[in-house]
């Protein structure tokens, strides 16, 4: 989709943005949003909410170097550095995260649901802070801004690392006019909206364009998404 080129009534340059949003954790999605404002010539990208990935995977370590992941109801074997690094890959490019451990370990933590949920946030948040720094390393010399808000499925405590970041191309909306604060129906995870005003763009100059990432197989909610006691998908809360 071209973008708008002309010049608004005034004569002032139209200010275009590349927008996406429900990427929900995806590593290559991501990278994905970030190039396309290389992509796209744009003076700006919004990122509109849904960050946070769905689903925790554990990688269980059987013996040497050898491993086992269950991941969208397959098990498979892993054998060697390069296999176990090749499908951590795969589950980052999923939105997922993965943590790896023994089997007596992973069978403690699903009796343990608040250290699931307690992991999952953690993880959360440091691949928030990757990308934060991943941005300012991609945008440096450039005068783009990545203009980024939680949503519904985000948690609180994960969007929490938006609210001190030192920042020369990330600017934090949630912040402002109450965050991502609860709304009816949503159990209080917060959602707010992206107005024109939260981008300190002038408002009569602004062009939108909203673009398609692909999703890279992402995967909402996996009905294969098990807990048994060979391992499986953990889904943590939000």
């Amino acid at each position: 989709m071209a973008f708008w080129k002309k010049k608004d009534d005034a004569g002032a340059k139209a200010t275009r943005v590349f927008f996406a949003t429900d990427i929900h954790g995806s590593e290559r999605t991501f990278r994905k949003f970030l190039n396309g404002a290389k992509f796209y010539k744009v003076d700006h990208i919004i990122m509109g909410g849904d960050i946070t990935g769905k689903f925790l995977v554990p990688i269980v370590h059987e013996h040497d170097s050898h491993y086992r992941v269950t991941l969208q109801g397959t098990t498979e074997s892993i054998e060697g550095d390069s296999a176990l690094q090749a499908v951590k890959e795969r589950i980052e490019t999923l939105g997922f995260y993965h943590v790896t451990l023994e089997e007596d370990a992973l069978h403690a933590m699903q009796e343990n649901p608040g250290e699931i949920d307690s992991l999952f946030r953690r993880l959360g948040r440091e691949r928030l802070e990757r990308w934060i720094a991943l941005a300012d390393e991609r945008l440096a010399g450039t005068t783009v801004k990545w203009y980024v808000t939680g949503g519904n499925d985000d948690p609180m405590d994960v969007l929490s690392v938006l609210e001190n970041i030192e920042s020369d191309h990330v600017i934090n909306c949630g912040g402002r006019g109450g965050g991502a604060g609860g709304i009816p129906g949503k159990g209080g995870r917060g959602h707010r909206r992206l107005h024109e005003h939260d981008l300190q763009l002038p408002r009569a100059a602004l062009r939108l364009h909203i673009g398609r990432l692909p999703q890279a197989g992402l995967v909402h909610r996996s009905a294969h998404a098990g807990r048994g006691r060979r391992g499986g998908t953990v889904r943590a809360g939000r």
